[in-house]
């Protein structure tokens, strides 16, 4: 009597709750690529899960089976380890036709040396991709792209997707109204809206002006091109290795050199918004003619794009049957912005069928779980900043190298640290903990001094 009197308790609150997924309710994801491929696929799985049938239409303004900027979401196309175990997590297997280069580790650097990181495991679990298929001018016959690749399973799980761009969204008055969704020539009605557009749209502005209290992240233009330069180079050049440039140039942030096939993506992120010219200058350095083809300059015909990326987080990205996820909720300062997008597109997914599709329900479900990510980005910030201030202090960067090459005792924790801040797989805060460990702090210290006395000494007998 007890368990029945809780179960009718139970349906009766849900029954008279407007602001739920039901069975055959109808979810539009406006934008396919990773979050809102992650999204319906994992949001169709649970419902199954459920015995629940949702019908879920995805909307998408470009074909990721083109080449070039037409078809790509404009990223530097590295999938991490955790992400890759996420995605098999979920059941998402990434087939080897997908990844272009299986990549063993990383190489930093600097002014002072460079220095090779690979898998603790000397395992390769870093994978590149392209995320259109193919750069511009690459007369690729295959599909090669990761975001059709997304998409289609979220398409084999159940999914309809219409190639067109949403010019609209109304959001309903009342609880029991649908939300409406426009098109240049169709009207979509839906019970849950999810807004996986990105930040590389102005679409973003008149999401703004709903007046539901969304305010997009602050973004930074940066800059990115990929070089047809050979296979036989690529490999004997990079190693399957992918390349941090921590050069302490004025001005920029972050570099990177990522291989894939006969392909590298050079990838730059500023101070400030970043334009093409300072891509043709960076590609003139001298360190840059090292690891570039003898005479090489750059072709009439290449593949570049300036894309935007989340410096801080958006406020309040949802409402009542309305949530927005990936970059344009949240993600992780400068690293793994297709993990955050599964991240976030997971969290939604529980949220709508665990809990409800109400302002308060994505409050209490998904935001509060995903503020983890805006809380850890805190500690990303200062160990950015850090970054800067040591790879301009030529002693620093020598002592480092010295330490990291070494069989010493800090020589560990200091290559664990660079590992987990190159490939992102773990919290910075935790990176961040690492890094103040008192020991590395006192064998640092007395490092650089040698390195001050050496440099001194040496200068002497010049």
């Amino acid at each position: 009597m007890i368990k029945f009197t809780r179960t009718f308790k139970f349906y009766m609150k849900n029954s008279l709750n407007l602001l739920r997924i039901y069975n055959n309710s109808k979810v539009i994801v406006i934008g396919g690529g990773p979050a809102g491929a992650f999204f319906s696929y994992y949001i169709l799985k649970l419902a199954k899960e459920k015995n629940l049938n949702l019908d879920l239409s995805i909307l998408e303004g470009k074909y990721f089976v083109r080449s070039g900027p037409p078809g790509c979401n404009f990223c530097a196309g590295v999938l991490s380890e955790t992400l890759i175990k996420k995605m098999e997590r979920i059941g998402i297997i990434l087939p080897q036709e997908i990844a272009q280069s299986s990549v063993e580790g990383y190489c930093m650097l600097t002014k002072k040396g460079e220095l090779w990181l690979t898998h603790p495991l000397h395992a390769r679990k870093i994978a590149t991709v392209f995320r259109g298929n193919g750069p511009l001018f690459s007369n690729i016959t295959k599909n090669i792209s990761f975001d059709d690749f997304l998409l289609r399973e979220a398409l084999k799980m159940g999914a309809r997707v219409y190639y067109k761009k949403v010019s609209s969204i109304e959001l309903p008055s009342k609880p029991e109204e649908k939300v409406l969704v426009k098109t240049e020539d169709e009207t979509f009605e839906a019970d849950l809206v999810v807004g996986a557009f990105g930040l590389n749209t102005d679409f973003l502005e008149k999401v703004k002006r709903m007046e539901f209290g969304y305010k997009p992240p602050k973004v930074l233009k940066t800059c990115q091109t990929e070089l047809k330069i050979g296979s036989e180079f690529v490999k004997e050049k990079f190693k399957d290795f992918i390349f941090i440039l921590n050069i302490g140039i004025k001005g920029f942030r972050f570099s990177a050199i990522i291989p894939k096939g006969e392909y590298i993506t050079i990838t730059l992120v500023g101070n400030d918004d970043l334009t093409f010219s300072k891509m043709e200058k960076f590609l003139k350095e001298d360190f840059m003619k090292k690891l570039l083809p003898d005479g090489f300059s750059l072709p009439h015909q290449h593949c570049h794009c300036l894309p935007r990326i989340a410096v801080t987080s958006a406020k309040k990205p949802f409402t009542d049957r309305f949530v927005i996820i990936g970059d344009a909720s949240c993600s992780r300062y400068y690293k793994n912005g297709i993990e955050s997008a599964l991240i976030t597109a997971s969290l939604a997914a529980e949220t709508a069928i665990n809990l409800g599709i109400s302002e308060k329900d994505f409050r209490k479900g998904y935001w509060r779980k995903a503020r983890k990510i805006i809380i850890d980005n805190f500690f990303g910030r200062l160990l950015f900043s850090l970054n800067d201030f040591i790879a301009r202090a030529d002693f620093i960067v020598e002592s480092h190298i010295r330490i990291a090459r070494s069989n010493s005792f800090p020589f560990k924790i200091l290559r664990n640290i660079l590992w987990n801040m190159f490939t992102g797989n773990i919290d910075y805060w935790r990176i961040f903990l690492k890094s103040v460990n008192p020991f590395l702090l006192i064998y640092m210290a007395f490092s650089g001094i040698r390195t001050i006395l050496d440099n001194f000494f040496k200068k002497k007998k010049e």
